[in-house]
């Protein structure tokens, strides 16, 4: 029940700690931020869990005595959310043990707080999404980085539409996760799809447009039990001579680039 002059469902005694822990909550990760901006990363992590076991004290609170306080429940997530994401970016960049783990469980814990929203936070979400793709890829857990492509392309989509030259990069990112796990026919059109959308927007000569031609040929091969090898080099006689130059020439460079 709320108290006479009360806008929640807390007591007044309840309300003062929530009030005091808030405060705190937003201070410690203000020290937090600052500690990372000076590259004092153990004490970033510091402040951030501390600041992460306030936040949680609130939501505990929230959860079995103002439940009903919409308001209230915005809040808490709002400064959960701050710090497990201030955690999980950070050990996403550590290489300590356990790091990708820890990492892992609070980019989750993000992503259920966001997805929940009435209305998504589009820049936070795909933040989040780049970054379970990241430890997915890492961990080798390809059906969930598949899982993490189909939720970032589907908000992408309700973003933008259906038929935008930005879902370009997230269809190749799909696409890759059916062909590692030997599902070649489902990946050769979702890459058909990049290249149509890059044909589109940046023309046949543009070498992103002609990898992705490529690319859909040699998945496509794949798909009738070729093996890579020759899949690749099936998939390089579609292309026409000046085609072949320059596709060739920007694998060149990408592989420079990674020495």
């Amino acid at each position: 029940m709320k108290n006479a002059g009360s806008t929640t469902s807390l007591s007044r005694a309840q309300e003062t700690q929530f009030t005091a822990d808030a405060k705190r909550c937003i201070s410690l990760m203000k020290q937090a931020t600052a500690a990372y901006s000076g590259g004092k990363i153990k004490r970033h992590d510091q402040l951030a869990g501390e600041a992460l076991k306030l936040a949680r004290r609130m939501q505990e609170l929230v959860t079995t005595e103002g439940a009903a306080d919409q308001e209230l429940v915005a809040t808490v997530d709002k400064m959960l959310l701050t710090a497990v994401q201030a955690l999980a970016f950070s050990y996403l960049n550590e290489e300590v043990p356990d790091a990708d783990e820890r990492s892992l469980s609070l980019l989750v814990e993000a992503q259920t707080i966001l997805e929940k929203a009435e209305e998504p936070d589009y820049y936070a979400l795909y933040e989040v999404y780049e970054a379970l793709c990241q430890l997915y890829v890492r961990l080798k857990q390809v059906t969930k980085y598949e899982e993490i492509c189909r939720k970032a392309l589907a908000l992408k989509e309700k973003e933008v539409g259906q038929w935008h030259a930005d879902l370009v990069t997230f269809l190749i990112d799909l696409g890759w996760a059916l062909e590692e796990q030997g599902k070649f026919g489902e990946s050769a059109s979702i890459k058909r799809d990049a290249y149509k959308l890059s044909l589109n927007d940046k023309g046949e000569a543009h070498p992103d447009t002609i990898a992705l031609k490529h690319g859909v040929a040699y998945t496509t091969f794949l798909s009738e039990g070729m093996s890579q090898f020759e899949a690749v080099q099936k998939a390089l006689e579609i292309l026409t001579p000046d085609e072949k130059k320059k596709f060739q020439s920007n694998v060149a460079a990408e592989l420079e680039s990674l020495r």
